[in-house]
């Protein structure tokens, strides 16, 4: 490559700020390849997070080899990258490069930029279909996610399924529990996202005016026992509390998602005791094995994810709230650290960004 290409990224600056930072790509090794971006997804909840600073790796360090959080100064800092939803096509490829080639549309592990310059040997992309929408494409890591908690939750047909939260995860959770044949239940506190769970046909729970979920499921709704399973994907520990409460007897409850670090403040010495409920923190990534390991793999729900989203057995036009200009980035941040923060799916477009 002959031709410097600059280009922009977006950074948390420092907490709460969000910035561009001025990168380029002046050549490339054999074994690489550009891809230009065509459209990016705002992971709400994991981006605010980090956007906040409310994140574990902010004030303590993962030790990989012991798998433990421990106390000491190596730990993340600002500036930071943020998003891992971006959809582009290979536009320039090193001459060892066999697995794309020039046209091909990728899904790409890596942060909200005009350009990224991969690897072939980091396999930190996934090739998709060409008649996939780039729009809906920017829903697979998140339909991974929510792919993985079903498996973990090990539903049945005939099963009570509570989600606790709406947001992307949450309404995603909501629909492959629907297709794995359990009768779902959603709760949130925003109206706006309940009306979209009620368009789709689910029971809906708005948390804000029922001040005790786990009463109106077993008395309004008539299941009188609660629960068989309940996802929790809020992220909020009031939503893990609620979560416990509207469990059956020796239920289950899964955790897809992270918590803050901060106002920590859990009472496990009522119903997750007396009611001897099982808690499992759903996790596909970070060397975490899928529960039915060697069938299953990351490689594998990647792809059972894609095909879900290819062959339209989930809806995703529905959750996209708003399509900003990558370059109009601060707006579509403004919507997110909003409390609460407005929207479903905010996506950004980098036609005519260059």
């Amino acid at each position: 490559m002959k031709k410097t290409i600059p280009f922009l990224s977006i950074i948390a600056k420092s907490k709460g700020k969000i910035d561009f930072q001025k990168k380029s790509i002046s050549e490339i090794s054999p074994d690489e390849f550009v891809v230009k971006s065509i459209v990016s997804g705002i992971s709400a909840g994991t981006e605010r997070k980090t956007i906040l600073g409310d994140v574990p790796s902010f004030s303590k360090h993962w030790n990989k080899k012991l798998r433990i959080y421990e106390e000491n100064n190596d730990t993340k800092k600002f500036p930071v990258n943020l998003g891992y939803e971006t959809i582009g096509k290979v536009e320039k490829i090193g001459k060892n490069v066999k697995e794309v080639k020039i046209g091909d549309l990728l899904w790409v592990d890596g942060p909200h930029s005009q350009y990224s310059l991969l690897n072939e040997k980091d396999h930190t992309y996934i090739k998709l279909p060409k008649k996939i929408s780039p729009n809906k494409a920017t829903f697979l890591p998140l339909t991974r996610v929510a792919l993985g908690a079903i498996h973990d939750a090990k539903i049945k047909v005939g099963d009570i399924v509570v989600v606790i939260g709406q947001g992307i995860v949450g309404s995603l959770v909501a629909q492959i529990a629907q297709i794995s044949g359990a009768k779902v239940i959603v709760v949130d506190m925003i109206k706006e996202r309940l009306e979209v769970s009620a368009n789709i046909g689910f029971d809906t729970i708005n948390s804000k005016e029922i001040l005790d979920p786990a009463a109106y499921l077993r008395n309004e709704l008539n299941y009188s026992n609660g629960a068989d399973v309940v996802i929790e994907s809020s992220g909020s520990y009031s939503g893990l509390k609620t979560a416990i409460r509207m469990a059956t007897k020796q239920g289950l409850v899964v955790t897809v998602g992270s918590y803050p670090t901060t106002n920590v403040l859990m009472n496990l010495g009522e119903e997750w005791q007396k009611n001897k409920i099982s808690l499992i923190s759903s996790m596909t990534i970070n060397g975490c094995l899928h529960p039915n390991h060697p069938l299953w793999d990351l490689d594998r729900l990647n792809k059972t994810a894609l095909n879900l989203l290819h062959t339209e057995r989930i809806n995703t036009d529905h959750l996209i709230s708003h399509t900003i200009p990558f370059l109009n980035a601060q707006d579509a941040y403004k919507l997110i650290l909003a409390n609460p923060p407005q929207g479903l799916k905010i996506l950004l477009t980098y036609e005519n960004n260059s």
